[in-house]
């Protein structure tokens, strides 16, 4: 029998409402449940525009996720428009520029940084 491991977590805040209802939430109590979760190695943020993302960073990540920011686990996706369409695009804090991913279905942000 094999061992199961939850190596990631993938929370879609792609939708501006579910987002903004979301930071209103305490996340300090999730930061220190998931940082004490030995397996879990990474935590995938996915958002509807870059500026969505700063803001939750801003108001979210910076002020009640430390553990997870300082344990270098936390990803982030924008669901954004390429020359190809609509996908997930790989975002990095500080940088403006996206990458883009072969993934364009809202349900695929799983697949983003498996």
């Amino acid at each position: 029998m094999s061992e199961v491991r939850l190596e990631t977590t993938v929370i879609d805040l792609s939708r501006r409402d579910l987002m903004i209802a979301a930071m209103t939430r305490d996340w300090k109590k999730s930061d220190t449940l998931a940082s004490r979760l030995p397996d879990i190695r990474k935590v995938v943020l996915g958002f509807d525009s870059m500026s969505d993302m700063s803001r939750f960073m801003n108001e979210v990540v910076d002020t009640q996720m430390d553990n997870l920011r300082e344990a270098g686990k936390l990803r982030y996706a924008v669901f954004d428009y390429s020359k190809t369409g609509w996908q997930w695009m790989r975002a990095s804090p500080g940088s403006d520029k996206l990458e883009a991913t072969p993934f364009s279905d809202r349900q695929d942000l799983w697949r983003v940084y498996a």
